[in-house]
């Protein structure tokens, strides 16, 4: 006889072999696309500390005394629909979305220093974090501790 097909021990083992690579690949999958999502809201960010730092540029409001400091929100930027919103696709909430630049240099030769914090609708956050530490910053997906914008600038 001539029969076509798999014995049960060889569908067994298939069926077993593709179990694995599903549960070795699907998790590196996963990882992957967080990772990306990480990486482009931390881009994100990037861009919305050169934002700031081109709108204080235009407008001469960069902080004058030593370790003074400007709270600006990331809603008053001139940005298009889509820069409005998370990598999640998100609306981020304004109280919650700024830039804070500081002078940690002198009068004489001031120096700034950047700082960030985001949060969208949905928890994704990024608590407040120096631009030099972005690309190391954890983005969260729930719980961080972001004062208010009012609360912060109130402190300028």
């Amino acid at each position: 006889m001539n029969e076509k097909g798999l014995t049960l021990s060889q569908l067994v083992l298939l069926i077993v072999v593709m179990l694995v690579v599903v549960l070795v690949i699907v998790p590196r999958i996963f990882n992957y696309i967080v990772n990306s999502e990480n990486v482009s809201f931390i881009s994100n960010a990037q861009f919305y500390v050169d934002e700031v730092r081109k709108r204080l540029t235009l407008t001469e409001g960069f902080p004058v005394d030593q370790n003074a400091t400007v709270t600006y929100p990331i809603s008053e930027l001139d940005l298009d629909q889509k820069k409005k919103k998370s990598v999640y696709g998100n609306p981020w909430v304004d109280e919650k979305c700024y830039v804070v630049t500081k002078n940690i240099g002198t009068m004489e030769s001031p120096k700034y220093s950047y700082s960030i914090a985001l949060q969208d609708e949905k928890g994704y956050c990024m608590e407040l974090t120096d631009e030099a530490n972005l690309k190391k910053a954890d983005v969260k997906t729930e719980g961080c501790q972001i004062p208010n914008f009012s609360e912060v600038a109130a402190n300028d």
